[in-house]
């Protein structure tokens, strides 16, 4: 019997002991499991205990965890996409930059002065060298704070026609883009000035001799406008005289055909048959003021026409990179909201084709008026770092 009660004792003791502990907090029922780490460990089933571990986990379970979250979203193919975005565009501002500052350097060797925007044709004075930079040069996309200088010969089309497009025109309304550049202008000087002031600025250049032969073979060849045959006749004459005088009794001056009276019908392929020569061609335009006015605004020199001593361009885009350059000024700009990016399909680098056109071209041509040329359009030639080599080569001449 006395054994009995000890052992109730015993119990009721033993009982009261684990109940106190269980109201202490101190001994719970638990369970092993493995965390999302991948360690085991104890996983209390009361409910208050439980909202307090998970309180005090300690930090570097908790770096870990967000470790691997970072990891998950950094290898998603939306994270990739963003960094090679990131990287693409530092990639181009730095390459603007290095332009800009070339652009720069050259302005101030050449010592060519700056002036505020006129509202004349004609943008430099050769016998001061001080630029006046004339606003009807420009196009504007005001709903998108953009302005640029657009040049014939430099995918001026496709960028009037993107213009245009952004501007809320629409493509029907336009036998031609260039026929609805004047909705492009700013309207006046103010106009002009608050744009220079505060829209994204860019500006489009190729190798000045590739845009001479581009015009050539437009303007001289192919072109059917009705305004150009009896403009290559006076081409094709007046390059022949200049010549002469060059080279003195050595080169005689055929007979051309004569022009039809006004009213008269003649044979069309005899009419148009009088087209200069490529180095006619060439030796006429030395011969010009390369003022850019008329047809000379398609071989005007980009320093003379778009002013980039006065007007701080913010991109400096090249034909021979326009795929990345007009992808970053679109993204830039906004305009990928409104119209297609142009030339977005063009190849990177010259066919096969045009490469041999070139080589043709140019090596019908002397060295040395290859030379002259490049003498009259050097400021470009430096300002925005093309070289005559690549064009001597292609001709076939040793290289400077």
């Amino acid at each position: 019997m006395g054994l009995y009660r000890k052992n109730v004792w015993f119990t009721v003791a033993t009982v009261l002991f684990v109940g106190q502990l269980f109201i202490s907090g101190k001994l719970l029922r638990s369970t092993a499991v493995v965390n999302p780490l991948g360690d085991k460990q104890a996983m209390p089933q009361t409910k208050g205990v439980e909202r307090r571990i998970l309180n005090t986990l300690d930090i570097s379970t908790w770096e870990q965890q967000q470790h691997v979250q970072s990891n998950a979203i950094n290898d998603s193919p939306v994270s990739d996409e963003w960094d090679d975005q990131r990287a693409f565009i530092t990639r181009r501002e730095s390459e603007y930059k290095r332009r800009k500052e070339r652009v720069g350097n050259v302005c101030r060797q050449q010592r060519i002065l700056t002036s505020p925007a006129s509202d004349g044709v004609n943008s430099f004075d050769n016998s001061s060298g001080i630029e006046h930079p004339s606003i009807a040069h420009f196009s504007m996309v005001k709903p998108f704070r953009t302005m640029s200088c657009l040049l014939n010969k430099v995918a001026s089309s496709s960028l009037v026609s993107a213009f245009l497009v952004a501007n809320g025109f629409e493509a029907r309304n336009w036998a031609s883009p260039h026929s609805m550049v004047s909705f492009l202008r700013p309207l006046n000087l103010q106009d002009f000035h608050q744009a220079n002031e505060t829209y994204f600025k860019f500006l489009f250049v190729r190798h000045p001799m590739d845009r001479l032969l581009s015009c050539y073979l437009d303007k001289m060849v192919t072109s059917p406008h009705k305004s150009l045959p009896p403009y290559r006749r006076h081409i094709k004459l007046t390059a022949m005289k200049i010549m002469k005088k060059r080279q003195g009794s050595k080169l005689a001056l055929p007979s051309l055909p004569k022009l039809p009276a006004a009213g008269i019908h003649q044979n069309t392929t005899a009419k148009d048959s009088v087209k200069p020569t490529f180095e006619e061609f060439l030796e006429f335009i030395l011969n010009t003021n390369l003022q850019g006015v008329g047809y000379e605004s398609h071989w005007v020199p980009y320093f003379r026409y778009c002013t980039p001593c006065s007007v701080q361009y913010d991109a400096i885009g090249k034909l021979e990179t326009a795929a990345d350059d007009f992808k970053y000024m679109w993204t830039k700009t906004g305009l990928i909201s409104k119209t297609s990016i142009p030339w977005i399909n063009r190849a990177s680098s010259p066919s096969k084709d045009e490469m041999e056109l070139k080589k043709r071209y140019y090596s019908s041509v002397p060295r040395d008026l290859i030379l002259r040329v490049y003498a009259r359009y050097r400021i470009d030639f430096e300002m925005f770092d093309y070289s005559i080599n690549e064009t001597l080569l292609k001709a076939g001449y040793a290289p400077l």
